[in-house]
Parts: structure tokens; sequence; C-alpha cells
């Protein structure tokens, strides 16, 4: 890994795109990150963090990006070039990684049009592109447990031709290297801080929770729904929001494809990938928008501001 100073970098400072996230007890800021002047990027830590987060857990951050190299079964992985150090007192402060290509789940999502956005078919071909993506860098000794963080997913291409990059390389649990971040759609840690994703000697997730966010991820885009939401009190009708409500509420009717999100809240047993399953489902159903009171949509946010409003909500509709 090729080291830079921090002081060389003052003047290639184009603009600060960070966004303001507390992370405690750690400081203010975990990090701020800097668009370069070639188009690059730069991660600076907060030196309070970095001194902390040493000391209480196992996750060298350092050494983490001092071991990065590409992977040639995974080149959509976004690795860094160089490591930052302050050349004042030699300390590690961040590393240079490119730019990733496309553009945000998040926003291809919102760029979609209506019709786009009722395309079961473009949500498979999205999904199976993840879920590829997913299984080579889980066989490369990758998992992502902030894999739901949709900024970090990167989509460009269309057809065919369509591909994704995947940034913050430091947010990935990579061999022995954990993760220190992850997903808070996934919901209470307490579904997800269990023996069938966490293996707490070794303080690392496995694979299986990259199933379970993928699935997650596959609701969130498709129907606008997340499935964190499981468990909930759903506050118009008092009652926990069971998985059931919510396949109820988009007439999910394929049992197979219901049964394999049912393996992912179960506390034992291995997780299954959606694979064709959500081709099957693009040939056997159509998305539509329909209008419901706020009180009938599962799930609801926390504070219900009018429960007689009405909004629309996805449902599947058999061909």
């Amino acid at each position: 890994m090729k080291r830079i100073a921090l002081q060389t970098l003052q003047g290639q400072l184009k603009k600060e795109i960070s966004k303001e996230d507390p992370i405690l007890p750690f400081g203010p800021l975990f990090s701020k990150v800097f668009q370069l002047r070639n188009g690059s990027y730069v991660k600076l830590y907060d030196p309070y963090f970095l001194q902390h987060i040493k000391q209480l857990s196992p996750y060298d951050i350092e050494r983490k990006i001092i071991d990065a190299k590409p992977v040639s079964n995974v080149p959509e992985i976004i690795v860094p070039s160089h490591a930052v150090y302050n050349e004042k007192n030699g300390l590690f402060t961040g590393y240079i990684t490119p730019a990733a290509k496309g553009i945000t789940l998040n926003q291809l999502d919102n760029r979609l049009s209506m019709k786009e956005r009722t395309d079961l078919r473009q949500y498979a071909d999205l999904y199976h592109l993840m879920e590829d993506f997913v299984k080579r860098a889980n066989q490369a000794g990758f998992v992502f447990p902030d894999f739901c963080s949709l900024d970090n997913l990167y989509i460009y291409g269309k057809g065919n031709d369509r591909n994704l990059s995947m940034i913050d390389y430091d947010g990935m649990q990579i061999g022995v290297h954990p993760s220190m971040s992850f997903s808070t759609v996934l919901g209470n840690q307490n579904n997800y801080f269990i023996p069938k994703y966490w293996d707490n000697k070794k303080q690392l997730f496995n694979p299986n929770l990259d199933i379970k966010s993928l699935i997650t991820e596959y609701f969130l885009m498709t129907f606008n729904i997340n499935l964190a939401k499981v468990g909930e009190i759903n506050p118009g009708t008092g009652k926990p929001v069971t998985l059931d409500d919510i396949f109820e509420q988009i007439q999910l009717d394929d049992d197979d494809f219901k049964h394999k999100v049912w393996k992912t809240f179960q506390p034992n047993g291995e997780n299954e990938f959606l694979g064709d399953s959500v081709y099957r489902l693009a040939e056997t159903h159509r998305l539509t928008y329909e209008k419901y009171r706020l009180s009938d949509i599962f799930p609801l946010p926390t504070e219900l501001p009018d429960k007689d409003v009405v909004i629309t909500q996805k449902r599947l509709i058999r061909k």
C-alpha cells in the first residue's frame, strides 16, 4: 500500500462531501470525506475515534487499509489506493480511494418513473446483480454488515451491461478484519447479534447476514417496505407487525418465496438466497399502486400524523 502525507493533500482538496453522522462514544464525527481535484476521494478519521477504537475493540483500521488489495474475482469492490499519514507525528489518519462509477441505489430509485417503479423484472435484475456480487465476495472472504446503506452501492450501465460498485472499504468485514458498522435498516441488534449471524469469539459476522441484507434490500426497493418493522407495534392496531401482515399487504402468495424470507427471521438454520424466485415472481405477477388510509399500511411510521390520510402502496397482482 502506497503512503502519502496528509500535508501534501491540503492543496488537492476540492470539496467536503461528509455526512454529519455522530458516532458515539468516539467523538462528534467518525470521519470526514473530501473529493480531491483528480476525482478521487480521501477519508480522514477523527483522531479521537482512531485512538479509542484501537483501545476498545479488535478493529485495526490502519492494518485493514495497509492489507487492502484488489480481488480479481470481485472487481466491483473499490479498494483504497493510498494510506494517509500525518507527517508531523507519523500517525495513520485515513485513506484515498478511487471514485465509484455510476449513481447510488438511492439516486437510481429517485429517478425512476411511476411506470418503471412497477416493473418487477427490473427489480429482479437489480437483485440478481447484487446477489451475484455478494456470492463472489463471500467466497473471497468479504461480509457486508452495512450492505443496506444504499449510499455505499453504485449502479452504472443499462440492460445486460448494468453493473455495480461498492465503496466504504473500511466498513466491510474482510477476512479477520471486522466491520465496525452495520445497517440500522436491519432493525434491533438483538435480531442479528446471535450465533446464526455472529461469532462472539471471533467478533465476526458470517455470510448468513448478507442473505438477510439482500432480502431486506429487495423489499425496500421493490415494495418500499422495511422488513425490520416485523415485531414492532403497529400504532394503528396496537398489535405487533408480523411477516404475514406484510405478505398480505403486498399480496405475496408465492409460498417458496415467502419461506425464504421467513428463514431470515428464524434464530437457527441457514438462510437461502432468493435466486430465481425473483424472476418467477416477475413472470407470474405485476406491480400496481393502490390507495390506502395510512392506518391500514404495514409497516407504519412510529408516529401517526393523521391515521386517515390517504397514501399509495405497491401491491402484487397475478397476471
